[in-house]
């Protein structure tokens, strides 16, 4: 039996590696970081920070891109894998995920670890972070069922758990949370997600616009906007989403990290 446990960089996975590690044989725990290659900068350290930390050395996947398009972007099979594989996808697709077709999550995330695991032979369960009181649509997750996806079990040790039991618990147990939650960022997954709402645009812009320099070149590559429209029928390119968030595309400079405004209230 391998207990695989699907790490982010966020509040909930790392409090379930921490769990994993209290509560199960330590020689089964397999951790693994699917890499969307649209993460921060912090939460690549982050990982780095959690081996170290907890002590289990955490797979890096990384989704495999059909290079078939590459020529059309004038681009050679080799440079074509050289590009972060979301922007490989968007190319590949000629488009960039949505709420409403979150390949993002599918061919980035969900695929990766489901290969992963079929590298392992004998008796398999996948835990992750889920918690109910997250939102509306994990309202009534089961701690236990099978997944036909991964064909194995799927565990949620957390899903009772409040954000506030997850944040006591890493600070416990000496293990601290993802810096971006003490910049006030509600999710560090995906730097900016698709789905990224007002506030979250705003705080990247001000704090971090080189992010969106990014997806700036991202949509001038693809030819296709990364954010959905603000209203039916419009286009609106990255700036115009900085410009409606009321964030600017200037850099601020700060000497140090900003003081702690935590969403979550983890600041001392």
């Amino acid at each position: 039996m391998r207990f695989f446990v699907s790490v982010s960089g966020g509040k909930d996975s790392t409090a379930l590696l921490l769990w994993a590690k209290n509560h199960l044989p330590n020689n089964l725990i397999v951790p693994f970081f699917s890499d969307t290659g649209n993460e921060h900068d912090f939460t690549y350290e982050y990982i780095n920070y959690l081996q170290d930390k907890i002590g289990f050395e955490i797979t890096r996947l990384r989704a495999e891109i059909p290079t078939t398009k590459a020529e059309k972007y004038g681009l050679t099979e080799e440079e074509f894998r050289e590009l972060p594989v979301m922007l490989q996808q968007a190319l590949h697709k000629g488009r960039f995920a949505s709420s409403q077709a979150r390949f993002c999550t599918t061919d980035l995330k969900l695929e990766p670890a489901k290969k992963f695991l079929k590298q392992f032979e004998g008796d398999k369960v996948m835990l992750v972070g889920v918690r109910r009181d997250e939102s509306l649509a994990r309202a009534n997750a089961k701690r236990m069922e099978f997944d036909e996806f991964y064909k194995c079990p799927i565990w949620r040790p957390l899903v009772d758990w409040t954000a506030e039991d997850v944040f006591n618990y890493l600070k416990e147990h000496d293990v601290e949370p993802n810096p971006l939650y003490k910049m006030g960022f509600k999710r560090v997954g995906c730097f900016p997600c698709i789905m990224a709402n007002k506030d979250e645009i705003y705080e990247i812009a001000q704090h971090f616009p080189e992010h969106f320099d990014r997806i700036r070149e991202w949509e001038s590559m693809v030819g296709r906007t990364f954010f959905a429209p603000l209203k039916k029928g419009m286009i609106n390119w990255v700036d115009d989403v900085v410009a409606w968030s009321g964030g600017n595309n200037g850099y601020i400079e700060f000497p140090e990290l900003p003081k702690c405004k935590s969403h979550y209230a983890i600041c001392e």
